[in-house]
């Protein structure tokens, strides 16, 4: 009787082992297994920590996907990196791309002083589906300097936008962007339309605050062209 019930107990730890294990499994997320993935220009690595990143948002740190992007912070030292942010939808999990700075950097313990300062984004940075936030983190006292994420369009055709959605159909919503820099293509007179930060035809919910919007030739804001009806902006503590 005493073997057959030390027999049960040895069962009953092992599955309670197995199902939590399992469990594990199914919630970790992100390169690190714990909600993290860490970009660094020049890395090779698969983005579990600063000294083993991803040189931008591809294989391990892919923001293309929803099965590996959403609910995940994307931990981004300086550099310059490709726009990549068309995870599709996952309920209403989050893509969060993070600056990474000398005070807030990620739980992994390697980091080097030397990942922070300004990671940029150049281009048209296009933002295709719902549920992302950008934050940078802090800014200089001047409000047009010290931003760890830059957009910046630098495109010689003088047309695009430096961040958002520009489409002919359909509605996006819930987008965060603070303490981030959106630079134009620094250029005016009729040739040039590029615009700064674009959402439309129809945005709710999106949320601007601590960033500075500036050189665009055309709108620094544009928000639901052609009537499109969004509803749920807020502007705030922004520097255009």
């Amino acid at each position: 009787m005493r073997q057959q019930h030390i027999l049960k107990i040895y069962i009953f730890v092992f599955i309670l082992f197995f199902f939590s294990s399992t469990l594990l499994a199914w919630g970790a997320t992100g390169c690190d297994g714990a909600g993290n993935c860490y970009v660094r220009a020049g890395a090779s690595g698969n983005g579990s920590t600063w000294t083993n990143a991803c040189s931008d948002f591809i294989t391990s740190c892919d923001t293309t996907s929803s099965a590996k992007a959403r609910g995940v912070t994307y931990w981004v030292a300086n550099g310059s990196y490709s726009c990549h942010f068309s995870a599709p939808d996952s309920g209403t999990a989050i893509v969060t791309i993070k600056g990474a700075t000398a005070a807030s950097h990620g739980p992994d313990g390697t980091w080097n002083s030397g990942y922070a300062g300004q990671a940029l984004f150049p281009g048209d940075c296009n933002i295709t589906t719902d549920y992302w936030t950008f934050d940078g983190q802090t800014s200089g006292a001047d409000w047009k300097s010290g931003y760890p994420l830059k957009f910046w369009n630098n495109h010689t055709d003088n047309s695009g936008y430096v961040l958002g959605t520009s489409g002919s159909s359909g509605t996006y919503h819930d987008w965060t962007i603070r303490y981030v820099e959106m630079q134009g293509t620094t250029s005016t007179g009729d040739a040039y339309t590029d615009e700064g930060f674009q959402c439309q035809p129809t945005c709710n919910n999106i949320y601007v605050g601590h960033s500075y919007i500036h050189e665009a030739a055309v709108d620094l804001v544009s928000m639901n062209w052609g009537d499109g009806n969004g509803s749920g902006h807020t502007f705030e503590y922004d520097y255009f």
